[in-house]
């Protein structure tokens, strides 16, 4: 049966199907690649060849829109929202910069905190305690004139591994 064809015969068969299933994948999942490579096809460009008009009926003005102005009008702000111009407000300075909360009280606090968990760790005494606040108060020696030293206090009163009294606290900052 094979016999009775010949190359020419079957080459052209080959073709003629090869070429039929390239064209049907090219038709179906590359239709806008293909409608690109042929701009001046009439296939699907029907609908988009009539203009819009651009008549306004009669006793219609046309308006310019304005960019302040939309469509639909500014929104509502939430109850209890104001909208101030940038002018409007300002940040006040602190009252005394010496108790910034984001400077110098924090960073004491937190070598107060280290120097708690050293004592807790080698099982130290009062001592070893005061001497590793006098490298703290010689650091920062501004705290003596913060009205927060007392805050300070309290905090390492009631945090301190060892047993300390408000009196030795105070003695000690006023040395």
């Amino acid at each position: 049966m094979f016999y009775s064809f010949t190359w020419q015969q079957f080459l052209i068969a080959a073709l003629v199907f090869t070429s039929t299933w390239y064209v049907t994948v090219l038709l179906l999942f590359y239709r806008k690649r293909v409608k690109s490579f042929f701009p001046k096809c009439e296939i699907g460009n029907r609908i988009n060849q009539v203009p819009l008009s651009h008549v306004w009926e009669e006793g219609e003005e046309y308006k310019e829109f304005n960019e302040e102005e939309t469509l639909i009008g500014e929104s509502k702000l939430p109850e209890g929202v104001l909208s101030v111009p940038l002018t409007g407000f300002s940040f006040a300075e602190p009252a005394n910069p010496v108790e910034d909360r984001l400077g110098l009280v924090p960073d004491i606090l937190e070598e107060v905190k280290h120097v708690f968990s050293i004592i807790k760790k080698e099982n130290g005494s009062k001592e070893e305690f005061f001497s590793l606040l006098q490298l703290i108060k010689a650091q920062y020696s501004q705290i003596l004139e913060s009205p927060l030293l007392d805050e300070i206090n309290q905090l390492i009163i009631n945090e301190s591994p060892v047993k300390i009294s408000i009196d030795e606290l105070e003695s000690f900052w006023n040395q």
